[in-house]
Order: C-alpha cells, then structure tokens, then sequence
C-alpha cells in the first residue's frame, strides 16, 4: 500500500500513509486479540476463532490497512473528491467546454457556441460548393476558345465580376 501511495502521491504522502497503516494495523490487533480473549469458551465459529487469538488478531491486523484505504477510496468517491469533476461542487472550477461563452450575454457554454460555430462553417462551405457548382455549368471561367487578351479580360471578369 505504501508503494503504491508513494507512486502516485510522492514521498510525503507515502510516509505518511506507512506511518498510519501501521497504527491501524496494530489498533486493530489488539482489538481482535482483546475480543477474542473474552470469547473464550464461546461456542461456534467465534469459538474456533477465540481459540487462536494471536493468529486471528494478526490477519485481523493485516487486513485492517487495506479495509481502511479501500473504506477512504470508496468515501472520497461517493464524496466527490478526487478524479475528475462535472461541475464545480467541491471547490474545483467547471472545465472550459461547460463555461459560460460570453457570460451574460449569450446563453450558450463553450461546447455549445464552438458547435455552432462549426456548424455556420460548414453551411458556408456547402454555399460555395453549390456556387462553384453553377459557375462550372455556366462554363464561367472556362477556357475554352481562347484566344487573346481580350479573351483574358472577359474571362476575369466572368470569374471575378
């Protein structure tokens, strides 16, 4: 646990943690051992259990450290903390794509108005497609019967005028 502490939140945070799951692994061994010493003569499977204390107190303290990380993952998750967030609850700002676009003045997010945004391009787009569509039918800008400046000028002025 230590290690993989360590690897993801640096030294300081892995200390930390090797420093606390031992406390709660020894917590939880004289817990176990103490429970277990008054279950003395008990019957069942506590019984069976009370009759090795040491060896139950010590799985008991193994397993505490990673019952408790697992108990604090699951509480950061249904907490919100850590990881990435939707919104702004918990203190972090919204990411850019839900920000107000222009705040005030338009009621689109950022993800909305570059949407739109895209979507007016390729409505342009198709408008000159479909224009360079009848300029070829017309021939405008062809070159056919070519023949002098004149011809030239004409043409430019087809295709430019």
């Amino acid at each position: 646990m230590a290690a993989f502490a360590t690897r993801l939140a640096g030294k300081a945070l892995g200390d930390f943690f090797k420093v606390a799951s031992g406390a709660v692994s020894d917590s939880a061994k004289r817990a176990t051992a103490d429970y277990l010493l008054g279950q003395r003569g008990a019957s069942g499977l506590l019984g069976k259990m009370a009759q090795y204390p040491e060896t139950i107190s010590n799985l008991a303290g193994a397993a505490a450290p990673i019952a408790a990380a697992g108990g604090i993952a699951a509480g950061a998750s249904l907490l919100g903390i850590g990881g990435r967030q939707q919104d702004s609850s918990g203190g972090r700002a919204p990411s850019f794509a839900t920000q107000a676009y222009t705040p005030g003045s338009m009621p689109f997010t950022n993800e909305q108005m570059g949407e739109s945004l895209l979507d007016q391009q390729r409505f342009q787009h198709q408008l000159q497609l479909i224009q360079a569509r009848k300029a070829a039918g017309t021939r405008a800008g062809s070159l056919q019967n070519f023949g002098g400046v004149s011809d030239i000028m004409s043409l430019g002025q087809q295709i430019y005028g």
